[in-house]
Parts: structure tokens; C-alpha cells; sequence
């Protein structure tokens, strides 16, 4: 905080003190704010009163000095209690308290200890682990919060709640005694960091473990809630020592202004908790995650809604600094379960196409890459990150070209292409020479990559009677059809399913269905291949029906009862 602001607020307490009645904003503004010319003297009054714990706003712009607990008391004669806690994470309700920590500071020396292990009742980050030492099985062990903060109150009692940097762990505190016991738990706590940066100017730095070194103090143990509390304990007796030494500060009123008070929105909203993740469904589905203003600012497909979200909030998996940003600016989610994760992954990527762009959460603009060739020229093999709408044969798409590189270097020799030129749309990278024999021994390996591989029916019971069928054909999404067996007739299935096949897998090439290629179909492309070789084992849901040329003309021929049994008896 800027010094000058320090001292007219100091100047302010002052003025109020001698005052019986309630002052007024422009009382204030014109005795003490007269050279900053604000256009706004009462917003600004706010902004730098409301968070001191010395002002009160009784009325709308009328200030009085806020009634303390103790604040005539001497500052020796109080019992304090010195506490620290230990959390999974900044922001309750998502993150919890894993640890509480206590001692009770009287007469100059420490009297009374308190230490429990919290049952968090979700896991604790690697990163609070390594810092804690504490494990999430051990934390699980641990004492029910409602327990704890019951036993708090009870050995606090009578006390000055005092805290190094009081500021998270009073509010983070008072969240759950909100949240677990509905109850305002209003407390003035002194905050010996604030109180260190006005008595200790010749410390390097002012958090807990340098003050220790400069005073000689030593830890039980770091980051462990009793150890820090302890040490707390033990400055709090060096400052209230030098506190003394003018003989002026002599009660609690006195250094209300390094106190602080609990606010009822100190945390942002987060976008989940541990108790709304467990009712979140165990399927395939879309998590919209909305902004402050309740827009949807970011779509994700899971393969399991539940765990998905675990994995994403729980820091289970590396996370992505795209999905890092979106966790932090959600303050909500609402899921949508889906009967394919294949039709998750593809509205997923509708909702991108769709929507206005919204410049605080990008895309992720994940390059692919592909190995491409001709049929009518087996000699060379390209390096591409474009799939483009043409006759050649690819293989891919692949998200590391370091990987791809040296797999394709078992098969195909790299040549010097720096006198040949290739049009920007074609994303050519590199040139490997080839035969026919190597592409045929690099598709064998790779069968699940390739894209003339990727003609499927994907079907899922929709709902009731109705089931929803995806054709691909090389890799896109040509044709999404419902049906409704129980009122359409066998002949009829099977004259529907006959133009079909006709239609989109021998009349007509794919460029002619598709036409000018756009990011949407780009990017689908991309889904359907990486889902294609990740998840189409894995999914017992999904029925897949592979599809080659001769098997078109084979299904057709036969009037696709088999095709049609073997779809639907699923």
C-alpha cells in the first residue's frame, strides 16, 4: 500500500476518534483529500476504508470507528491464539483444509498446543504433497473438519486470533465455518506479516521462514501447520516486545490497522467443488465451463464426464496452459451427457466454429501432422501439417513430428528438397524418397492411422427405438442419420440404407461431397482419426462397422440384412 495512503488513513482514525457522531464522506474529503481533486471522493473512501479493520460504514458515506473485541485491553494482558492452516489450493470451496495447527500465547510465553490432521475428502495435489509432506491417504485418515472447527472454537476461546499473512487463512477459515455451520464467524485477526513490514525494516524480506532466520527461531516443521504456528507464536512475542519500547501503543485499538477482517467474497467463485464432482455423471458428454457472466466460454468432451473433471481440477494429469486458463476465469459448469464420445469430441468442436470468439480463451491451436503420398507416385512421401481435399493417401494425423519423423526414417530416406517449392496451403515440411514396397510395409504398421482405414459406421442407441447412425468415409463425417426402427419397415431400412451407401460411398468421390474444405471439416477430420486409434476399443457403447470399396458392393448386393442384424442386435 502507498505510504501517503497509510498516513491519511492514519490521519482519518485520528480525527475519528475525537469525533462522537458518525463523519461524513465530504467532511473526510475536504479535510484530508483536498490536494488528489477526485471526481469520486466516496468511491475512493471505500476502496481504502472498507478493507482496514479500523472503519465502519454506518450509513451510506458516513464513517465511525468500528467497536473492537478487547480494544481498550492492554496488549499484555490479552490471550492470543496463534493459528496456520494447510490446504489443497487457494480457493475454497474446490480446495479444502488439510491441516489445522494452534497455540495459545499468554503472559508472554506459549501455553497450549492444537494439531489436527483434516480428511480433506478429495485428493491433495502433487505439488501441496511435495511442499506438506502430507499424502492424500494420510490426509483421508485425518479428523472431520466439522470436528476440528468445533474443538477450534472451544480452545480459542476468549482470544486475539492471530495468523502470518492473516488475511488467507482468516477468510479461508471463516468460508468454511460459513459453509459447514452457516455461521459468520466475524474475528479481528492481527496479521504479523502486516505488523513485521512496520517494526522489522532491517529483514531482507518479510515471510515467515526469513523472519525466522533473522530472529534465530527454528521449525518443527515447515509448512506444517503446528511448526509455522509456533514460530508465528514466537514473533508475535518478539514484535509485541518492541511494540513496548515506546510506550505509546499500549492496547489493542491502537494496532487495529494491522488487524483483518473476515469478507464474505474475499475468494473469487470457482467453478466446481469436491461435493457437486460426485454427482457429476459417470458417461461420455460436453462440460460447458461459463464465465462471471454466465457464457459459455469453453466446451470440452470427456470420455467420462466425472473423471474427466477430477483429473482436470484434481491436477491429476498435466494440464494444458489453455485448459490452466479456462479452470481460472470459470466460475461454473453444466454438463450434457452424450450416448458417443465420438459425438462429444465433434459438438465439442461445433461449439468452436459456432460461437464469437471470445479473446480472453483461445483455441488450442494444436498443430497435426501427416505422411502423405499418390498413388500414381509411389516415389515420394511428403511431411505435411495440412490434410487437404485431394486423391492422395494419408497417414496421420500425428501430434509429434519428432516421433513421426524417426518412424518414417525405418521405412523412407529424407531427400534434399530445398530446390522444389510447394504452395503454402499444402503444409509440405519435408520430402522422403520411397517405392511401393516401403509404403505397403509402413501401412501394415500404421493400419489404424491411415485414412483410407477410416470408412466406418459408428451407430449408438439414441434413445428409445432410435438410433443414431455417423458414416465416414476416409477419415470425415459424410451423412448423420436417425432411425426409428420400431415404426419403419424392414424394406424400407434397407432401401434408405442402399441410397445411402450409393450415394456417399460410390457415386460420387469425396471431393464432390465435400466440396471447399473449411476449418470445421479440417478439424473433424483430426477428431475422427485420433478417435479412431485411441478410444474405438475402449468404448463398449459404440458399434463399429468397417467399410472398404468391395464391402460397399458386397453389403448392396445382398440387401444389407446382414449389415442390418448385426447393427441393431446390439
Amino acid at each position: 500500500m502507498d505510504a501517503i495512503v497509510l498516513e491519511i488513513r492514519d490521519q482519518i482514525f485520528d480525527h475519528l476518534k475525537s469525533s462522537k457522531d458518525p463523519v461524513s464522506y465530504t467532511s473526510i474529503s475536504n479535510r484530508f483529500l483536498k490536494e488528489k481533486k477526485l471526481s469520486d471522493p466516496l468511491l475512493y473512501l471505500r476502496k481504502h476504508l472498507t478493507n482496514d479493520a479500523r472503519f465502519f460504514e454506518v450509513k451510506s458515506g458516513k464513517w465511525i470507528l468500528r467497536e473492537h473485541d478487547y480494544a481498550d485491553s492492554k496488549l499484555s494482558d490479552l490471550k492470543y491464539c496463534v493459528f496456520d492452516l494447510e490446504t489443497t489450493g487457494g480457493v475454497p470451496p474446490l480446495h479444502r483444509i488439510i491441516e489445522l495447527g494452534a497455540v495459545i500465547v499468554e503472559n508472554g510465553k506459549i501455553t497450549k498446543e492444537f494439531s489436527y490432521l483434516i480428511k480433506p475428502d478429495r485428493p491433495i495435489p502433487d505439488y501441496v504433497e511435495k511442499l506438506t509432506g502430507i499424502k492424500t491417504k494420510e490426509a483421508q485418515a485425518g479428523e472431520d473438519c466439522k470436528k476440528v472447527l468445533t474443538d477450534f472454537l472451544d480452545f480459542s476461546k476468549d482470544c486475539i486470533f492471530v495468523a502470518h499473512n492473516a488475511l488467507f487463512d482468516v477468510n479461508f477459515l471463516s468460508y468454511e465455518y460459513k459453509r459447514l455451520f452457516d455461521m459468520d464467524w466475524s474475528v479481528d485477526g492481527l496479521c504479523t506479516l502486516k505488523l513485521s513490514k512496520h517494526l522489522v525494516l532491517d529483514s531482507d524480506s518479510h515471510k515467515l521462514d526469513i523472519l525466522a532466520t533473522h530472529f534465530g527461531y527454528e521449525f518443527e516443521g515447515r509448512h506444517r501447520a503446528l511448526g509455522d504456528a509456533k514460530v508465528t507464536g514466537q514473533l508475535l512475542l518478539q514484535l509485541l516486545s518492541q511494540l513496548k519500547i515506546g510506550d505509546e501503543i499500549t492496547t489493542l485499538r491502537e494496532i487495529s490497522k494491522f488487524c483483518i477482517l473476515p469478507k464474505k467474497n474475499h475468494f473469487s467463485k470457482c467453478m466446481t467443488n469436491p461435493d457437486e464432482i460426485e454427482t457429476l455423471p459417470n458417461e461420455s458428454g460436453l462440460v460447458s465451463f461459463k464465465g462471471e457472466r454466465g457464457k459459455k466460454i469453453y466446451v470440452k468432451a470427456f470420455a467420462n464426464i466425472k473423471e474427466g473433471i477430477k483429473d482436470l481440477v484434481y491436477e491429476k494429469v498435466p494440464c494444458s496452459r489453455l485448459m490452466r486458463k479456462v479452470i481460472r476465469k470459470s466460475v461454473g459448469i453444466e454438463t450434457k451427457v452424450e450416448k458417443s464420445f465420438l459425438n462429444s469430441l465433434l459438438n465439442a468442436n461445433a461449439f468452436f466454429h459456432q460461437r464469437t470468439r471470445d479473446k480472453a480463451i483461445k483455441t488450442d491451436n494444436t498443430i497435426n501432422y501427416f505422411l502423405k503420398y499418390f498413388r500414381h507416385n509411389a516415389e515420394e512421401v511428403l511431411l505435411t501439417t495440412r490434410k487437404l481435399n485431394d486423391d492422395a493417401i494419408y497417414f496421420g494425423p500425428f501430434l509429434n513430428p519428432s516421433q513421426l519423423e524417426y518412424e518414417g526414417s525405418k521405412y523412407f530416406t529424407l531427400k534434399d528438397s530445398s530446390h522444389r517449392s510447394f504452395p503454402p496451403r499444402s503444409g509440405v515440411e519435408s520430402v522422403y524418397a520411397s517405392n511401393e514396397q516401403s509404403i505397403c510395409r509402413y501401412a501394415d504398421q500404421n493400419r489404424g492411422f491411415c485414412c483410407l482405414d477410416a470408412s466406418f459406421v459408428h451407430a449408438f442407441l439414441e434413445s428409445t427405438g432410435k438410433w443414431r447412425v455417423l458414416f465416414f468415409r476416409e477419415g470425415y463425417l459424410i451423412k448423420s442419420k436417425l432411425f426409428q426402427l420400431e415404426s419403419m419397415e424392414q424394406e424400407a431400412t434397407i432401401d434408405c440404407f442402399r441410397e445411402i451407401f450409393k450415394s456417399y460411398y460410390i457415386d460420387r468421390s469425396l471431393p464432390e461431397i465435400l466440396g471447399k474444405l473449411d476449418a470445421s471439416k479440417e478439424d473433424e477430420y483430426n477428431i475422427i482419426l485420433n478417435w479412431l486409434s485411441k478410444y474405438i476399443y475402449r468404448k463398449p457403447k459404440c458399434f463399429i462397422f468397417h467399410l472398404n470399396e468391395g464391402r460397399v458392393l458386397d453389403l448392396i448386393a445382398s440387401d444389407f440384412f446382414d449389415f442390418i442384424d448385426q447393427l441393431f442386435q446390439n
